[in-house]
């Protein structure tokens, strides 16, 4: 209501009306807020998620705008319904700073916890990442714990073939 409307009223109706305005406000910030938290609940799940196969995705890029919709669509996070956990990963060669592991929510919450009191009898017992750390640790190469994927066992591929063709004498040429 504009200052203008409220001139000609009671004290008492003016305070009820700017009361009435402070709680729209207020419940409009509210959706805001919850919105803007959806958001970042979804960017945060979204950061290097892993598919069914192991591997890792970077959305680094989709990131904002899949948040974005996806929070005004709705979707966000419900409590008690996650099953995984974020953990993040250790400086190492080859790994992006902000690189994180998902792991199951009874998992423990740093590789550093994972290591703490284990021996060398348990590295198989270990998560990849876990045993990785352990071996660069150890003084060996970490990257040799988790190795490359064998591509030989890919579900297709794609033969390369390259014809070149002198345009001169097609009569094409100049």
């Amino acid at each position: 209501m504009s200052e203008e409307a409220l001139e000609g009223t009671s004290w008492a109706i003016q305070a009820a009306a700017r009361l009435a305005e402070a709680r729209r406000q207020l419940k409009e910030s509210d959706d805001k807020n919850q919105l803007q938290q959806a958001m970042y609940d979804i960017a945060e799940a979204m950061q290097y998620p892993m598919d069914n196969h192991g591997r890792r995705y970077d959305l680094r890029y989709l990131s904002p705008m899949l948040s974005y919709h996806l929070a005004r669509a709705g979707i966000g996070k419900v409590e008690g319904q996650a099953v995984i956990k974020k953990r993040k990963l250790p400086p190492s060669p080859g790994v992006f700073d902000d690189a994180i592991e998902w792991v199951p929510l009874d998992a423990p919450s740093s590789i550093d916890d994972e290591l703490a009191g284990r021996r060398l009898d348990d590295l198989s017992g270990l998560s990849k990442a876990a045993r990785a750390e352990a071996i660069r640790r150890l003084g060996g190469d970490g990257a040799a714990a988790n190795p490359e994927p064998d591509m030989s066992q890919t579900p297709w591929h794609v033969q390369t073939s390259i014809h070149l063709e002198d345009l001169d004498d097609k009569g094409g040429g100049q």
